[in-house]
């Protein structure tokens, strides 16, 4: 990769995370719940479905949408710190079974949301006799 490829990586890249977080946190705020922690469940499991969907259609986008999509807007959308850090203090806190629910939800949830990405990438190119 060439100096000017790495610069427009990064700022790609940035602007993507930059624009996710923000998305992330506003929600969070507007919403406002009193379980954040099915909030974060939920933001991870659409960040886990368009970066599925994105690197499924990949080969049909330009490879700056890639890094701002996937690697940075998903990268700063979703969280694994948030959802690390409220397992870890419902766990402290004596919640072990809802920290276990925490756990199984957002790991499946997000599992069974890449898996739906895919599935929908799949049945749109047979749809429309695409790739």
């Amino acid at each position: 990769m060439r100096k000017r490829d790495h610069a427009h990586f990064i700022v790609w890249m940035a602007l993507g995370a930059a624009l996710g977080a923000m998305l992330r946190e506003w929600i969070v705020m507007i919403l406002d719940v009193p379980h954040p922690w099915i909030l974060i469940a939920a933001i991870n499991m659409i960040g886990a479905f368009i970066i599925s969907v994105i690197y499924e259609i990949e080969h049909l986008l330009h490879r700056h949408v890639k890094v701002f999509g996937a690697i940075g807007f998903c990268g700063g959308f979703t969280t694994f710190s948030h959802f690390s850090n409220h397992t870890a203090k419902m766990i402290t806190e004596g919640n072990g079974v809802v920290a276990l629910c925490n756990i199984v939800l957002s790991l499946v949830g997000t599992f069974a949301a890449v898996y739906l990405g895919i599935a929908i990438v799949k049945l749109g190119a047979k749809i429309w006799r695409v790739r």
